[in-house]
């Protein structure tokens, strides 16, 4: 009997019916059932990139055709501008007049006047190329004989105001996301078939400002943060189908399209998130502040290609990009070669000589100043003469910059021309303390406050930077 006994003992742990083997046949079988969950999921996940919630209203765009007759008057040349915040004209009011597209509209009225001319902004603060690309086709309904399409601005914004991350980091997350994505894409496949109807978009994203007494030197408001490269290649892939369905919408009403590139400051502003978590003595700046250092370095030294590339990887390495990283930009420059499409950096009539721009002509990293539009417009009419429009006259410079001013002086309040500069000094503050980089933020948030003495709630917000600074001392 001892003997049975003692064989039964040793065949219970690899006997069939053994206890001990339930653990591994359970963990077996839900990784086998995972595994299977993800292959059928997968022919059904959509992007994630394209549910995003949006800070900015694209229908909006709209107000730009106001008092603009659908139809175009004999011989006329009607341009539309889509574009961001920059060609909307912020923060200058009356809103759009500002902008070089409109400044666009009046230097070549002077220089061509037997011609009719139009140029239109259809523009908003906090879209991106995506969303704007979705109302290209319908606008065109306005007859539109030419079509300027920037790019460069806010292509990683709803991203980072999303608060989490596109695709996971952990392997558990990631297997999540796949199976809910999975499913969610093979519901929205049936109600579009068997419905008819198209699923929304992201809806509008919560103005995550009011989140910002939650952040803490080091430690942002939101989640989601840094923004991976896995991430990141997503955004662009995204913008590359903007590109893709603008290109197809013009073509199909036969309309040319050229392609600009937003401006971009090199120097003059630091970048948005350097690092997170407190910082530990003897190392005052994350990477990306470092490089950007660096780069103000080599400029001040007479070193522009140093300083140029130390500025780009500043910004390439931002934890929290908002508007243009190099990868972004070859791509466009790549599709737009690809495709035949001409393309302009606006950045271009901003530099210095040296070939980099900022902080001359530019409020912030991605708003220039009443000069700064100017000479876009100026640069624009220039670059696109004798395809879009007639040649210029001899001497034109003159005639279009006193055109401009004019405009600019009759149409663009003296209120806003005095703040424009501390408003974006309070989004620039505003933004960083919500990315938890307070250091960066205080000198934004005290011009800011010299230029806005009535926000009690710009001096509150001041103050509660301040007071977490002194905490680290």
């Amino acid at each position: 009997m001892e003997r049975v006994h003692l064989q039964s003992e040793k065949r219970g742990p690899t006997g069939s019916g053994g206890g001990e083997d339930f653990p591994l046949k359970t963990l077996v079988g839900l990784v086998l059932g995972l595994g299977m969950g993800v292959l059928l999921c997968l022919p059904w996940r959509r992007d994630r990139a394209e549910r995003m919630p949006e800070l900015g209203a694209i229908g909006q765009v709209m107000a730009g055709l106001q008092g603009l007759p659908q139809q175009r008057a004999e011989g006329e040349i009607r341009v539309f501008v889509f574009g961001a915040s920059m060609s909307f004209g912020l923060p200058y009011r009356p809103e759009g007049l500002a902008s070089w597209a409109r400044v666009l509209e009046q230097g070549l009225r002077e220089l061509l006047p037997n011609r009719p001319i139009t140029v239109r902004p259809i523009a908003q603060p906090a879209v991106d190329a995506t969303q704007l690309s979705k109302v290209v086709s319908f606008m065109l309904g306005w007859n539109a004989t030419h079509v300027l399409f920037v790019l460069g601005q806010n292509e990683f914004l709803n991203r980072v105001a999303y608060g989490e991350e596109l695709i996971p980091s952990s392997l558990p997350a990631r297997i999540g996301m796949e199976l809910s994505e999975g499913a969610r894409g093979l519901m929205e496949t049936l109600w579009e078939r068997y419905l008819k109807k198209t699923p929304g978009a992201g809806g509008r994203a919560p103005d995550f400002f009011q989140s910002l007494r939650n952040a803490r030197p080091g430690k942002p408001a939101i989640g989601g943060l840094p923004v991976r490269e896995a991430d990141r290649r997503l955004l662009i892939a995204r913008t590359r189908r903007a590109l893709d369905r603008v290109a197809k919408a013009c073509n199909e009403k036969a309309v040319p399209l050229v392609l600009c590139l937003a401006p971009q400051a090199l120097d003059g502003f630091p970048p948005w998130l350097s690092r997170i978590g407190v910082p530990r003595p003897g190392l005052p700046y994350g990477p990306p502040k470092a490089h950007f250092v660096a780069g103000r370095r080599a400029r001040r030294a007479g070193q522009a290609q140093k300083a140029r590339e130390e500025f780009w990887t500043a910004l390439d390495l931002d934890l929290a990009p908002l508007h243009q990283t190099r990868p972004l930009r070859r791509m466009v420059q790549a599709w737009a070669r690809a495709e035949d499409i001409p393309l302009l950096d606006l950045s271009e009539p901003l530099q210095g000589g040296d070939g980099i721009a900022g902080p001359e002509f530019f409020l912030d990293y991605a708003h220039v100043d009443l000069r700064g539009h100017r000479r876009i417009a100026a640069f624009v009419a220039e670059s696109l003469q004798g395809t879009w429009w007639p040649k210029l006259p001899k001497a034109w410079r003159d005639l279009f910059e006193e055109r401009a001013r004019a405009w600019h002086r009759d149409m663009v309040t003296q209120r806003s021309r005095k703040e424009a500069r501390a408003h974006l000094a309070k989004n620039v503050g505003r933004w960083m303390l919500v990315f938890g980089n307070f250091q960066d933020a205080l000198p934004f948030l005290e011009e800011a406050v010299r230029g806005l003495p009535e926000r009690e709630d710009l001096r509150e917000e001041l103050a509660f930077c301040r007071r977490e600074l002194e905490k680290l001392r």
